[in-house]
């Protein structure tokens, strides 16, 4: 994990737009030149723990 941080994301909104990215990710083909990632993702929530709602 990288120790640098580059970016917190606190408001609701942009929260939601993460949250849908990260539980509706997939793989993909795809022709683009491959390079290798240079990032982290780290989820933090609050209590600890992620608060599961049923699909609707």
């Amino acid at each position: 994990m990288n120790q640098v941080l580059f970016l917190s994301i606190n408001d609701r909104q942009s929260i939601k737009v993460f949250e849908k990215a990260i539980k509706t990710a997939s793989n993909q083909k795809s022709d683009v030149n491959k390079t290798k990632h240079d990032y982290d993702v780290m989820v933090v929530y609050e209590g600890g723990f992620p608060i599961l709602k049923p699909r609707s």
